[in-house]
């Protein structure tokens, strides 16, 4: 997992690429009919550690970007396969949407200049969720044991 570049100047395309260099799939979790939501997820770099950076991507509305806070009972996205040898492309402009409590939909923001890495939970096999009868908010095929894994760490300036 990998940006394009170490380093970005305000406003430029952060392009992030996942590669399965693995001779089996591997499998995450997508949000396809969740635009603002993504399988990967941002960290900041802080004194103590990384921040997991809690945030919705813009939508586009009528050719432009707009915010809507839009509160899902439980985002809980599907299970998706990258195949041995194949790749995810992902290309970001560096606009977020802070989780606000409006009601009105309102302007992305760029996000903080600062250090960054992109993180991604994967699984080598899926396993069959149990209790979706009477649970159905559960995933019917959920991610086996998950790993994480890292991009490099670029610079927005």
């Amino acid at each position: 997992m990998a940006t394009d570049k170490m380093q970005y100047v305000w406003g430029d395309i952060v392009k992030l690429e996942v590669k399965n260099s693995l001779d089996i799939s591997i499998w995450y979790l997508s949000y396809p009919q969740q635009r603002d939501l993504v399988f990967w997820e941002l960290e900041r770099a802080q004194d103590r550690g990384w921040e997991n950076l809690d945030f919705r991507l813009p939508l586009i509305e009528e050719g432009n970007e707009v915010c809507r806070m839009i509160l899902y009972e439980q985002p809980i996205g599907v299970v998706a396969e990258l195949k041995p040898n194949s790749h995810l492309l992902y290309e970001w402009n560096q606009r977020i949407c802070p989780l606000k409590g409006v009601t009105e939909a309102f302007e992305p923001e760029l996000i903080e200049r600062g250090r960054y890495r992109f993180a991604l939970s994967y699984s080598l096999n899926t396993v069959k969720s149990t209790g979706i009868e009477t649970e159905p908010w559960i995933r019917p095929i959920d991610l086996g044991e998950t790993k994480v894994v890292y991009s490099n760490e670029f610079v927005l300036e």
